[in-house]
């Protein structure tokens, strides 16, 4: 069975959890898994705000939270460049230390290859193919991910159901779970800049600076802002 024939099976496997539209970036995420027999896949826009579409397991969306934690990645790199970045995990070690280090912390995952997304998503998306193999953008066919991350960007800009209501090219991806969780970060990032008087960079910075000093999420991080769990003062002091 060609790729199409089983990116198509496993799609319309997932879509038989649910028809909820809000729900396609993420069953799209666990198709592509399915029909790569990878170990987690990640869907994300980078614009202005980063936000994560979907992912195939909770797994998957912790890797993709690292990496906006940290500011630095596969993914982002891939946004920029406009090409695929094969990550085998002494790249990963020698590009991003950090995130290698958690990562391996955090996931059973050991190496990455992110592919930029196509059509109205060019320049905004990638999707990130996960592995456990230290060797694994060596051992798996990238053609296959390549027509993958092609089958979701023209899903996700075609789809009544979707495409409707997410015109390429903006930031209104807010309807979806994960992208809900996003937006409280940036939510956080706003109180930071107007509480302390600083460039939403410098807030930015903080609030990653917070999450990697305690060993937490950025997004988690974010919810205690949010909620008064974490007062933005203390954000400062933290810094002092």
């Amino acid at each position: 069975m060609d790729i199409s024939r089983r990116f198509s099976t496993a799609l319309a496997r997932a879509r038989s959890t649910g028809t909820d539209p809000q729900s396609l970036p993420c069953q799209l995420a666990q198709a592509a898994a399915r029909a790569l027999d990878v170990d987690g896949i990640g869907l994300t826009v980078i614009g202005d705000q980063p936000i994560s579409l979907g992912a195939s397991d909770e797994v998957a969306a912790i890797a993709e939270q690292l990496q906006f934690t940290l500011g630095v990645g596969p993914c982002m790199q891939s946004v920029a460049t406009q090409f695929p970045i094969f990550a085998t995990e002494s790249f990963l070690q020698q590009q991003w230390p950090i995130f290698h280090d958690l990562l391996r912390s955090r996931t059973a995952y050991r190496s990455a290859v992110a592919y930029p997304l196509g059509h109205g998503l060019a320049g905004l998306g990638a999707m990130v193919v996960y592995l456990r193999s230290p060797a694994g953008p060596l051992d798996f066919d990238s053609s296959d991910a390549q027509a993958v991350s092609n089958f979701i960007s023209t899903e996700l800009t075609t789809s009544q159901e979707w495409a409707n209501r997410h015109q390429p090219g903006t930031q209104r991806w807010l309807d979806t779970p994960t992208a809900q969780r996003r937006s409280a970060t940036w939510q956080a990032v706003g109180m930071i800049s107007q509480g302390l008087t600083v460039s939403i960079t410098d807030a930015l910075a903080l609030l990653r600076g917070r999450a990697y000093a305690t060993g937490t999420l950025i997004d988690d991080t974010a919810r205690a802002v949010v909620t008064g769990q974490l007062p933005v003062h203390q954000m400062h002091e933290d810094t002092t």
